[in-house]
């Protein structure tokens, strides 16, 4: 999380997206600051890392453990 605070505030990023640090604070962590702060926040955040989606088992329609048949029905 240091690391991304430092890329985003970097002088090139805020050039070149114009990327600023948020001044809001997480709620809970508001007393805190430096690494303190930090540490809260991975607490209190959780974010994924991934887009959620789904599969579907795609096979025979006789088969119980598939979700659609070769044409997508």
């Amino acid at each position: 999380m240091k690391m991304c605070i430092r890329i985003g505030t970097s002088e090139p990023m805020q050039k070149a997206v114009g990327s600023r640090h948020l001044s809001n604070l997480v709620p809970g962590c508001e007393k805190l600051t430096g690494d303190s702060y930090v540490e809260c926040v991975k607490i209190h955040i959780i974010v994924t890392t991934n887009h959620q989606v789904g599969t579907a088992k795609i096979g025979d329609p006789k088969d119980p453990t598939t979700v659609v048949d070769p044409e997508l029905r």
